[in-house]
């Protein structure tokens, strides 16, 4: 019996990343209602690959939702990225000791890349910036 959703190999790797990225060029212009219908898509149609839920994520963070975030980041694959933002989310919603654990995980995992240094600068406090609701790197936008 096929899964739902099973025959969407109907988009390339190459449609479906530029799919993500207008995902998360609307919530770069503050319009993350659109960018979690983009991303609830990108779930259905690679619910294995972690575009979807971080994209959810980071939508829910801009309409200030951190556990909804949260939801996100656990459901989906485990990944050095998706233990990226959930440390972020959780130290946004409070937890900050389960998200700085979560962050020092990314750090030992993912050493020289940008997500170690995302997840240095949050466990730093400081280098990062609330833009509305979400977080960026200076240097990086």
């Amino acid at each position: 019996m096929r899964q739902p959703f099973e025959f969407c190999e109907i988009f390339s790797s190459d449609e479906l990343r530029l799919f993500v990225d207008i995902g998360f060029v609307a919530i770069s212009r503050g319009n993350s209602c659109a960018a979690a219908a983009v991303f609830e898509a990108v779930r259905l149609v690679r619910p294995k690959q972690e575009a979807g839920y971080i994209g959810g994520a980071l939508a829910c963070l801009a309409q200030g939702e951190a556990e909804a975030a949260i939801q996100f980041l656990r459901a989906g694959p485990k990944t050095a990225a998706s233990r990226a933002f959930l440390g972020l989310a959780l130290v946004l919603r409070g937890e900050c000791g389960n998200g700085r654990s979560v962050l020092q995980s990314v750090v030992d995992l993912a050493p020289s890349t940008p997500l170690e240094e995302l997840a240095r600068g949050v466990l730093a406090e400081g280098g990062f910036e609330m833009t509305g609701r979400v977080p960026y790197r200076r240097g990086f936008v």
